[in-house]
């Protein structure tokens, strides 16, 4: 089937169970009917999308405040975003609620991830990996920088 006889609501490939190089191609805050993501006990979460070089997709809730929070500092640490930089500047996990932030610090970074598929569902529940020795090196505290102008 050729781009112009697809249907119109076609959708990408889902990525199968294991092990996965991807990028970040999308950050979304909220959809078409919902203004904005957020939990049954109404923590925020943004959707993060996941795609290998293939077009294969993984999508995943990521909360940005409340207990859960601690996946969005796992995905970070995935896609090599430096912490320690963001600890020095004040940047919290709330922070990613403001969707141009979270697209300016995730689009397009690479990482590894693991997707599984619970009780043979469509959706993914992925694991992030990382490398603790490829982590960027602490940042200097006695050197300023502007936490809006430099991705971390």
């Amino acid at each position: 089937m050729g781009f112009w006889t697809e249907p119109d609501n076609a959708k990408a490939e889902k990525l199968p169970p294991g092990t996965h190089n991807v990028a970040v191609t999308k950050v979304m805050r909220g959809s078409r009917s919902k203004e904005s993501f957020e939990t049954a006990n109404g923590d925020r979460q943004i959707m993060v999308i996941f795609e290998d070089s293939t077009g294969r997709e993984a999508s995943q809730m990521i909360c940005v405040e409340g207990r859960a929070a601690f996946r969005l500092r796992q995905m970070v640490k995935c896609l090599g975003l430096d912490v320690a930089k963001m600890d020095q500047h004040g940047v919290n996990s709330e922070r990613f609620a403001d969707e141009d932030f979270a697209r300016k610090q995730l689009l397009n970074r690479k990482g590894r991830i693991v997707v599984k598929h619970k009780d043979g569902s469509d959706f993914a529940d992925v694991e992030f990996l990382w490398d603790e020795s490829k982590m960027p090196p602490a940042a200097d505290p006695h050197q300023p920088m502007d936490p809006e102008t430099i991705p971390f």
